[in-house]
């Protein structure tokens, strides 16, 4: 009876879809998921051949439509993407259709910003968590802060344009580690590599990053934040002039960042590594595997807060993942990294998140599948549908 009540649906979405290809100056896409669980996450399509199959001439005149026909939020990309919020429940083939017009107006769910008189500091967020970095401002002061923090939020609506803002306004009232009721800065940086910031090493010792000194933003919401770091020229084992760039981006409904690092400078391979910082308060809650490090951070107040932010370091394909004990502060016992070896400067793409157990994943083993889903999710498969005789194969086969 199930499959039949499928089939009947199958049915209904392409007598839908078929009908809609017909029409002129509208290209209509079948996304189906073949994974056992519903998927809601942004899609990305090479804008410039939709365009070109649909008829359309400029990308800001590009709308997209769901199985219902309505308009969904979409967003065209710096490197030509076009990104589309789609809802695909399990096993399913989903109609979604792109048509010209003018897009309407939707809630920006990723952005990012720099926010001069808060250090420099450059935060971005999404719809489950934000993050920052520290600027050239607090390096010229001294403070000591390498890596990437958290914020937590327990709310999809952005809240981090709103705390610089109290706190620029009122201080007093307003710390950055005080909740007023939408989440807080409850995480510990300092020296280290806070949440997945990459860093060179040699041998067991640990080449810090800093402070970025120049920063773009390439796209910032509604669905898709990209930002471009590059960071001041430094010495590094003996190196001279070594110059770091990260560029950095967020997409609505993850919690995972995708970080991709080069380095400038360097003549010789090094190793490359990329982790969490594991805090004396809890040693134990620590989680390798060969393509990810995660880890139950207890909190900058262990004894206060009643909850964990959860951290992790992914990456595409295995390597060696392990616990170095170097770079260690005040609190810090060491670090969770996968490390590259023989890194010579290309490109190294990873991802990093985080998520708070008083919001969407409430235990360590809920942010552990969390994760396995992140990694064995395939690509939505994507079919442009131009009448009955373009019907995939597969459709015939559910």
């Amino acid at each position: 009876m199930e499959y039949e009540k499928f089939m009947k649906t199958i049915a209904i979405l392409l007598a839908g879809c078929i009908a809609v290809s017909l029409n002129a100056g509208e290209l209509t896409m079948m996304l189906t998921n073949r994974g056992p669980y519903r998927r809601t996450e942004v899609i990305e399509i090479d804008a410039g051949g939709i365009m070109r199959m649909a008829g359309i001439a400029r990308p800001e005149k590009i709308m997209v439509k769901g199985p219902d026909g309505k308009e969904v939020a979409s967003q065209i990309t710096h490197d030509g993407l076009l990104l589309i919020d789609a809802s695909l429940p399990l096993d399913s083939a989903v109609c979604y259709t792109v048509t010209e017009g003018t897009p309407g107006q939707f809630p920006v769910w990723c952005s990012g910003n720099q926010y001069p008189f808060r250090k420099d500091d450059f935060a971005w967020e999404n719809d489950l968590i934000a993050f920052r970095i520290y600027g050239p401002a607090l390096r010229k002061s001294g403070e000591k802060s390498y890596g990437t923090d958290v914020w937590v939020k327990n709310t999809p609506e952005p809240v981090v344009a709103k705390r610089y803002e109290e706190y620029r306004t009122d201080r007093a009232n307003n710390s950055f580690h005080k909740d007023n009721g939408n989440g807080l800065d409850a995480y510990a940086v300092g020296p280290t590599l806070g949440c997945g910031a990459p860093a060179l090493m040699d041998g067991d010792s640990i080449a810090f990053p800093y402070c970025y000194e120049n920063y773009k933003i390439l796209d910032n919401g509604p669905l898709r934040m990209t930002v471009e770091f590059d960071y001041p020229p430094v010495n590094v084992f003996g190196e001279t002039g070594v110059v770091e760039h990260r560029r950095l981006t967020l997409d609505k409904g993850s919690h995972f960042c995708r970080q991709d690092v080069w380095y400038d400078g360097l003549k010789h391979p090094h190793r490359l590594i990329a982790g969490v910082v594991i805090h004396s308060a809890d040693t134990t809650n620590i989680v390798l595997g060969d393509r990810y490090v995660h880890y139950a951070d207890p909190t900058d107040r262990p004894g206060k807060h009643k909850f964990k932010i959860f951290v992790a370091t992914l990456f595409p394909r295995k390597i060696r993942t392990e616990i170095v004990r170097s770079g260690l502060s005040k609190g810090v016992v060491g670090h969770a990294v996968g490390i590259y070896d023989n890194y010579k400067g290309e490109q190294f793409t990873y991802y990093f998140g985080s998520a708070w157990s008083k919001y969407d994943v409430p235990t360590h083993e809920d942010w552990h599948k969390c994760i396995e889903n992140f990694l064995s999710r395939k690509k939505v498969h994507i079919e442009i549908i131009r009448g009955l005789k373009k019907i995939p194969e597969y459709i015939r086969h559910f």
